[in-house]
């Protein structure tokens, strides 16, 4: 047994490829942190299978174990040094720009990417899996790239896996907290900063296809008039039950509640004259009469369907 749990413990040690833990100094840019880091915490996950793999006992032949310990303790403290303050330094300068003429996808990008942050940092703090990894990896692909100009999206991705094993181990999570605040502070800013919530209506949140007057005559050969009459998806039932779901995220992240209420009582308002407006415009583009006959090639069967409850009018 003396001699499985030596030639076991060579084993994870010998595994282990430690060209990757020299070359530090020489990662000078974003990119190549991300790069190095991630290669890292490959090697490091590598070890601790290897580590995890034992069926007899270590009978005191810990070494690969402890080494993987230190190991960890180096990523944590290079994570936090070379990659995370500086990002999340940038991404803080960032919010502070922010105004109401800001373009609504930065917006969206720095809302989506906070309320990501503050969720994932609860999770940990409260010892809970991480979940919406891939919404995480999203969110991270629509901001990195903007806070440095020089990385590729691609690479920016693998900053999901970084933080997750940066999270996972951390034996100290004290600053976990000070973090989240940080966060929180940073999206009741955003909030602030930019005046009001109409940016939920951009397509970055509210995903729900517009609708076309094609949409009410299913299975009628539509010819749309040029422009065709679009109304927007945030306007349909779909589209408000998007906008109410992030809302809820936001709130959720939001120190202020009392700030939050003011703010989305005040968005309501504004969306109910936009729904109005938009709806009314929508219902003007409607033909009459024997206008259909320039819209629909069978227009004369629009009668009959005048009178069932697919009447298009009653649908609007």
């Amino acid at each position: 047994i003396l001699i499985f749990s030596y030639s076991n413990n060579l084993k994870a040690l010998y595994s282990f490829d430690p060209a990757f833990f020299k070359s530090q100094s020489v990662a000078a840019g974003t990119t190549d942190r991300i790069l190095l880091l991630d290669r890292q915490q490959f090697e490091i996950k590598n070890l601790q299978a290897q580590n995890s793999n034992w069926m007899l006992p270590r009978l005191g032949l810990n070494q690969s174990r402890l080494f993987e310990k230190n190991l960890k303790q180096t990523f944590v403290n290079d994570v936090k040094k070379n990659l995370l303050d500086p990002m999340d330094d940038l991404f803080f300068e960032k919010i502070k720009t922010t105004h109401s003429l800001t373009p609504d996808e930065d917006i969206v990008a720095g809302a989506v990417y906070a309320i990501q942050r503050i969720d994932i940092l609860q999770q940990s703090i409260h010892e809970k899996s991480f979940s919406n990894q891939k919404d995480f990896e999203k969110s991270i692909g629509n901001i990195f790239p903007s806070l440095d100009p020089g990385m590729s999206k691609s690479v920016s991705l693998k900053f999901a896996d970084i933080y997750y094993a940066y999270l996972t181990w951390k034996e100290d999570s004290a600053d976990d907290v000070t973090t989240l605040e940080r966060f929180q502070s940073a999206l009741s800013q955003l909030a602030v900063n930019t005046d009001n919530f109409n940016w939920l209506l951009s397509q970055w949140i509210c995903s729900t296809p517009g609708i076309e007057i094609s949409s009410f005559l299913k299975g009628y050969t539509i010819t749309s008039p040029n422009p065709a009459p679009l109304l927007k998806g945030a306007f349909t039932q779909p589209g408000r039950e998007e906008i109410k779901q992030f809302t809820r995220m936001i709130q959720k992240a939001f120190i202020d509640q009392e700030a939050f209420s003011k703010m989305e009582e005040k968005f309501w308002a504004w969306y109910a004259k936009e729904f109005y407006t938009a709806w009314f415009d929508f219902a003007a583009a409607f033909p009459s009469g024997s206008n259909w006959s320039g819209l629909v090639d069978n227009w004369t069967d629009l009668g009959t369907l005048m009178t069932t409850d697919q009447n298009p009018y009653f649908m609007l």
